[in-house]
């Protein structure tokens, strides 16, 4: 499977990130999740389109089934700051 930079060697039938934190999220008891990736590997995320799941992608995709897009993994630091605000309460807007 061709990623960013990489190839990803999997056996047959293998999972993918998308189930991956499904499962994760289950084991977790975690009632939601924000995802952020910048491989075409993390589609498998975004494409399931889950309710509970903040998708973000870093860098400007058109054919990317993410819900978001940060510019830069700079930015992701900016947003992740955002979030933190508005779950202390210091901030009324992301």
């Amino acid at each position: 499977m061709p990623g960013k930079c990489v190839f990803n060697l999997l056996p047959p039938h293998a999972i993918d990130k998308g189930i991956a934190l499904e499962q994760l999220m289950q084991l977790c008891g975690a009632s939601g999740a924000i995802y952020i990736g910048d491989d075409v590997t993390d589609e498998a995320v975004f494409q399931r389109k889950l309710n509970n799941v903040l998708t973000i992608r870093v860098g400007r995709d058109s054919t990317s089934a993410a819900e978001f897009f940060v510019n830069h993994r700079l930015h992701v630091f900016e947003v992740l700051d955002k979030l933190i605000d508005c779950l202390r309460g210091t901030s009324s807007q992301i």
